[in-house]
């Protein structure tokens, strides 16, 4: 779905907070939440100089982890793991964060179900890769797009990853969810099957793909533009 890699070697690195983007933009604190780095991406300011022009590339890596792969939350910290490795792009780009989003995902998953389970309220809201389900269901539920809730873009059939397919500009209602999926007999479901090139894709392991980041970065911008201001 997203081109992230798994089953590389994870690389060496200190869990405490250390390097020059937690010194100079992060300022240096012992926790670091998502708020802290969407202020440091927002304020930083773009020069010529190289090692400057990457810091800014840094930033906008560690705004993709903490908004969009492993939050939704303004006071979640950042795993200092994490803002440490964004100091070595080559071992940020080879490291199997399809590895890590999965594990977290589930765990999020789990941990919702059953908070629902033991009836502490009709809904959750927890840090995890949720939108990893949106491509999941588009793909699985074909009445999804018979409802208008999501389409192929034109000429994006066989694109990879798929998430750069598919267009999407409403939410879906729990109304709408329990008519077409949850209290409905006889839905329909596809069974995803990866094609050659995807699994050839997958055997040679994929950096994090730059149409995806900015389609990240474009979404979760949007997203917060659209939040009710309180």
């Amino acid at each position: 779905m997203c081109a992230l890699k798994f089953g590389a070697v994870k690389p060496n690195i200190s869990e405490e907070l250390q390097g020059d983007i937690w010194t100079n933009y992060l300022g240096a604190k012992t926790s670091v939440t998502r708020a802290d780095i969407q202020n440091a991406l927002k304020s930083y300011k773009s020069t010529d100089e190289s090692r400057l022009a990457k810091d800014g590339v840094k930033l906008a890596l560690l705004y993709i982890l903490s908004h969009c792969l492993f939050g939704n939350q303004p006071a979640r910290p950042m795993k200092a793991y994490y803002i440490n490795l964004v100091n070595d792009l080559d071992a940020f780009n080879g490291y199997p964060w399809g590895d890590d989003v999965w594990v977290d995902l589930v765990n999020k998953v789990k941990q919702s179900c059953e908070a629902l389970d033991k009836g502490k309220g009709d809904r959750v809201t927890f840090p995890g890769f949720m939108v990893a389900f949106q491509w999941w269901a588009f793909e699985t539920f074909p009445g999804l797009a018979k409802a208008g809730l999501c389409k192929v873009m034109k000429g994006a059939e066989n694109i990879m990853p798929r998430t750069l397919k598919w267009e999407f500009k409403k939410k879906p209602t729990l109304e709408v969810l329990c008519e077409i999926i949850f209290k409905n007999d006889k839905f329909e479901w596809t069974q995803i099957v990866p094609t050659a090139d995807e699994i050839a894709m997958i055997e040679e392991g994929n950096e994090i793909n730059e149409e995806v980041m900015h389609l990240v970065i474009n979404n979760v911008s949007r997203v917060d533009a659209e939040k009710p201001k309180t």
